[in-house]
């Protein structure tokens, strides 16, 4: 079974939407301010309001990675 690594980007959404650091803290950043459509500083990102907006905000797109991803059975046991 051979391993797909995600693009930063992909780990910048995985990070936003599961609240786990998967990459460059930069990139998390980065598309934190894009998916708020604002700056945000680095200790706005402690506020559990502002971050569960980022969760709901990252899924659509997290989904969509999920949904790309190849379905190859023919490894499966």
């Amino acid at each position: 079974m051979s391993a797909q690594k995600l693009t930063r980007d992909q780990a910048a959404i995985l990070s936003a939407a599961a609240g786990i650091l998967c990459g460059p803290f930069f990139d998390l950043h980065k598309k934190i301010e894009d998916l708020i459509g604002r700056p945000v500083w680095t200790h706005e990102m402690g506020d559990k309001e502002l971050m569960d907006k980022v969760k709901k905000l990252a899924l659509p797109e997290l989904l969509a990675i999920c949904a790309d991803m190849p379905n190859d059975d023919s490894e499966a046991a």
